[in-house]
């Protein structure tokens, strides 16, 4: 049996704080076992509020065969429309749209039912739910609503958000010539309103016929001219090589910052011989975008010439600072591409030899090497199953980061533990983050009476309260052990000395075992579980044993 990973066992017990936008998350899931799911129709089943309606859609995004009924209760129950219809909007992103649209069948009734609501938010929430989903059905209904809003919306602001709303729904499911006319008729019309129908603009330009897209097309490139990128870059790409003499017209002569880069991207996607021709006679306009677009097509090649020419730009013209493109000149690869790169290190470890970012940058840039390769390194040292070396498959093609690759693949094996010291909660959460060190060590490390107090100003434990604390005592019993340390009431902060010590105390009950939890990193909040001395030999033969 594998042990599970951390963030795995988390977002089980608490589903509703996945994140379908994590692709660390949507990883998790797509490679969940069946016990995972049975914990997770468990959870879609007699969990409360946002476990309920997220294990759901978790589900329906897999096309698990519990799904549909799953999804029948919620339906069915109203207590829980407001929760759903906003859940099946924050799940219903490009990778999950589609299998949440295959149940438009029992999804369009109960949408459409909200969608006549007298409650605003309800209704609101109901036409923007069917935009997402675009679900083709509730498109006339979306129009002739957003027909009788646009004719209310000099009347205040609240009817405009709802017109726009409605609009932009009308145009995400049926982007006909009737809904055209009416994003038309709202651009035309003589008053400031601070929301725009920016997405039915986009739907017009992107996916309407021939006839009725075409002035929706030059209005995206004209607001992208003028340094609008709100929906602007996808509708241009999603209407394909069309749109490619307008995005060049946005790269070579808008003079908004940020627009002519977007348009550089847009067309690499479109023409990569057209993107790399622009980046370079034209990098001056673009040079962060230009570095992206020659190192894509370079990539791996060391060709000197286009080395210089990225070395050239990162050096006179680049916005950012010169270690940010240390990617891309590895990318490239040779002697003049990898002597910039180092060069660009030592700058910022000039500027700051505790930044976050130089253990793996350090790597990179001397040690960069074939994922594959340095995952079975790992798992040769038997620092890491040979199933978690797959996170290997999911990095850049080429030389990476040992150090990135070293986090990865302990990340898939369920090994390591890294947090952010602002917790978000109150009192910090120091329970749950031992319990996460605990899943981490994947059933090697017991604990007992584990407790978080509050502390009064003579250190005696009381009650946590934000009023009356004024720190705390963390505790709690290992391996024959008691472990206890005080801390000061920093809000929602976790004290790194403490978490620290937490990690360190932890060990394995059977003392043959050599694994520890190991600092990695200069920002003390990345651990891996792991044999000390193989990680040092490990990081030792890959440039990152300064990292710990």
């Amino acid at each position: 049996m594998t042990a599970r990973p951390s963030r795995l066992t988390a977002m089980l017990a608490n589903p509703g704080d996945i994140s379908f936008h994590d692709a660390t998350d949507l990883r998790l899931l797509a490679a969940m076992t069946e016990e995972d799911r049975a914990e997770l129709r468990a959870a879609a089943r007699s969990g409360a509020g946002w476990d309920r309606t997220f294990a759901t859609v978790a589900l329906a995004r897999l096309r698990d065969e519990a799904a549909g009924d799953l999804l029948a209760d919620l339906v069915a129950d109203p207590a829980c429309w407001e929760d759903t219809a906003s859940a099946l909007r924050i799940g219903a992103d490009e990778s999950g749209s589609a299998a949440l649209a295959e149940h438009e069948d029992l999804l369009a009734p109960w949408l459409l039912e909200m969608l006549g609501s007298d409650d605003e938010a309800a209704h609101r929430s109901a036409a923007a739910t069917l935009g997402i989903l675009r679900i083709a059905a509730a498109g006339p209904q979306l129009l002739r609503l957003a027909q009788s809003a646009i004719d209310e919306l000099p009347s205040g602001e609240e009817r405009t958000s709802t017109a726009w709303v409605l609009l932009n729904a009308a145009a995400e499911t049926w982007p006909s010539r009737e809904v055209a006319d009416q994003v038309r008729r709202w651009l035309d019309l003589p008053i400031d309103h601070a929301q725009w129908p920016a997405d039915a603009l986009a739907a017009i330009a992107a996916r309407a016929e021939p006839g009725v897209y075409e002035w929706a097309l030059e209005r995206c490139a004209d607001r992208l001219m003028n340094g609008d990128t709100r929906s602007t870059v996808d509708a241009l790409v999603g209407r394909g090589r069309e749109s490619l003499p307008l995005l060049e017209k946005v790269a070579l002569e808008s003079p908004h910052r940020d627009a002519p880069g977007k348009a550089l991207e847009a067309i690499a996607a479109l023409d990569p011989d057209l993107a790399e021709r622009h980046a370079r006679e034209h990098w001056k306009r673009f040079p962060e975008e230009a570095i992206e677009v020659l190192s894509e097509r370079y990539r791996g090649t060391a060709d000197p010439e286009v080395a210089e020419l990225v070395v050239r730009i990162v050096k006179n013209a680049a916005r950012r600072s010169p270690w940010d493109f240390c990617d891309a000149l590895v990318r490239i690869g040779g002697p003049i591409a990898m002597a910039a790169a180092a060069w660009a290190v030592e700058k910022l470890a000039e500027r700051d030899e505790h930044d976050e970012d130089l253990p793996r940058l350090r790597s990179l840039v001397t040690n960069a090497a074939p994922a594959r390769d340095l995952a079975a390194e790992l798992t040769g040292l038997g620092l890491v199953p040979e199933w978690a070396a797959e996170a290997a498959d999911e990095l850049a093609p080429g030389p990476v980061s040992p150090y990135d690759l070293l986090l990865a693949v302990f990340e898939r094996a369920g090994r390591s533990v890294d947090f952010d010291p602002d917790s978000g909660a109150y009192p910090p959460s120091y329970v749950d983050l031992l319990a996460e060190f605990v899943g981490a060590a994947g059933g090697t490390v017991e604990v007992s009476d584990v407790e978080l107090v509050g502390i009064d100003e003579d250190g005696e434990a009381i009650e946590i309260d934000e009023e009356e604390s004024e720190g705390f005592r963390f505790s709690f019993a290992h391996g024959g052990s008691s472990h206890s340390w005080d801390t000061e009431d920093n809000g929602d902060y976790l004290d790194i000395e403490v978490t620290a010590g937490m990690a360190h105390a932890l060990r394995p009950a059977d003392p043959s075992d050599p694994r520890r939890f190991v600092e990695v990193g200069n920002e003390s909040t990345t651990y891996l579980f792991a044999d000390p001395d193989k990680l040092t030999e490990f990081c030792k033969r890959n440039g990152i044993d300064e990292a710990f």
